[in-house]
Parts: C-alpha cells; structure tokens; sequence
C-alpha cells in the first residue's frame, strides 16, 4: 500500500497572520518534513504574484497551490503545471448579474498575470474594495463605458459584511465554482470569488496527489477560513488553527493559533497517528 504522504497548508491565517514573516519554528518543521520524505504544500487564495511576495524560491515546499486552485506550481522548478481559466462568454455572463444586482466587483486577467485586473465600481462607501484597488492601483483599470469581455482567471465581488448570496442565480452556482472568503483585508467582508467550474483547493489538490500517485487519506490539510472548507473536508487528516473564523470552528479538530505555530501541534498530531 502506498504510504507516501503530503501536508498541505493554507498560508494567510495559518502559517501566520496576514502579512507577517513566518517563524523560525514553522521554516524548521518544513525541512524536517522533507527529511521524512514528506511532500510539502502550501495552498493560497493569493495570485501567483502576491503569493512570491512572501514566499521566495527557497521557501521550503514542493508545491503552490494559488488563487485557490486556479492554478498549481512546482515550487522548485518554478513551473505552472496547471491553470485554468474563464471564456470570454463566461465572463460576460458572471459579470451580467453582477452588474444587474449593483455588486462592486473585478475581473483578472489569466494566470500568470492574474495581478492585473479591471474593475467595476457600482457603489460608495466600499471601504475594502478601494482599500484592494489601492494596493493593486498600478495593475487596476476602472471600467468605465463599453467593456470588451476577454479571458478571465476569475470574477472577485467584494461585499459588506454579513452580506446574503441570493443575488447568485441557482444557474451560475451550478455552472461555475463559487468560493467564500473572508476578506484578508479588514477582515469582515466577504469576497465572492467565481472560476470555471471544479476550481478548488480541494480540486487541485487531487489533481497534485493523482499525479504524485498520493491517497487523500494520506494527506493532512490545515486552513482558517471558509476557502480552505472543501480542501479540509477532501484531506484525510484535517485541522483548524485556533484562530479560524468562529463560524466553523466546530466542523474540524482545533489546535493552536497561528501566532502560537498551530501548523507544528497539528503535524505532530497527525504523524503520531499515522507514524513517520
């Protein structure tokens, strides 16, 4: 039977707090894992380019899973092994309801210059959505007047707080892959993310273990947020660090919070069980 094994880990939230340097402790753990023969993952929301922001090319792991399955590399070599990514009729129907239902949204280019985006701005007062602009304002582009729909990695709604999906036809969610998340921004909005259909971390996460001829059952995953939910629910062994949205902190077993290295006491719990 074949016991080769995988962690794979969100990095936001998980491996340490937004925009923080991952510790000493946490970079050890990642080595000694390759010296069990472990394979090493990190799986992101972040675009290939946010995610080089704060990993660089020695960071030790095999793997990237970012803009949460859209596309997957090999860290080592620094090659895209998959992408996907929307038709041009796909964006211009996503975008429709969209604009129909007043939602502040983006449109990314594909992978690997999905940084860039065009976006359309339907309200005021969208503090997160501006803050993002800000950030990117020299990969944004206001739509203003016709829009010529093109390819596209993804559509990005930014939405209040608490803010309810009913907008989202039945159709959409049938045809394409609707992923929630927490805004890793001011931390309460939600982010509306939509892919072609079967984009996940979960999804991509197999397609990687199929090609390395891995089990899901001999897979750990560890996450924070509602992004990381099907990956968790895909991985044989599945953890969430202490400091993990309150709403789904009973669906997986706890450890300890990012800042207090969560991603060390829950590898520590699976191997014991499973055995290095």
């Amino acid at each position: 039977m074949n016991k080769k094994k995988i962690l794979i880990s969100d990095y936001d939230g998980t491996l340490c707090e937004v925009n923080s340097q991952i510790n000493k402790e946490t970079l050890d753990l990642f080595h000694s894992l390759a010296d069990m023969g472990i394979v090493r993952a990190i799986a992101t929301g972040r675009s290939l380019f946010s995610a080089r922001k704060v990993l660089d090319q020695s960071f030790p792991i095999d793997y990237l899973i970012f803009s949460s399955g859209a596309g997957l590399m090999d860290w080592r070599e620094q090659k895209i092994i998959y992408n996907n990514y929307l038709e041009p009729s796909d964006t211009e129907s996503i975008a429709s309801i969209l604009l129909k239902e007043k939602k502040d949204f983006m449109i990314h280019d594909i992978i690997p210059n999905n940084h860039y985006f065009d976006y359309f701005q339907l309200t005021d007062g969208n503090s997160d959505f501006e803050h993002r602009i800000k950030i990117y304002q020299q990969y944004a582009k206001q739509v203003k007047g016709d829009y010529q729909y093109k390819e596209a990695s993804q559509l990005l709604a930014v939405l209040p707080p608490d803010t309810d999906f009913f907008f989202l036809e039945q159709k959409l969610l049938d045809t394409y892959s609707v992923i929630h998340a927490t805004s890793p921004l001011d931390h309460q909005s939600r982010w509306i993310e939509i892919f072609p259909k079967n984009i996940s971390k979960a999804k991509t996460a197999q397609y990687l273990c199929e090609l390395l001829e891995i089990d899901s059952q001999n897979a750990m995953a560890i996450g924070n947020d509602f992004n990381d939910l099907d990956m968790l629910e895909w991985a044989g062994s599945a953890f969430l660090v202490e400091n993990a949205h309150e709403d789904i902190k009973n669906k997986f077993f706890n450890v300890a919070s990012c800042k207090n290295n969560g991603i060390i006491e829950a590898t520590k719990l699976w191997l014991d069980n499973y055995g290095s």
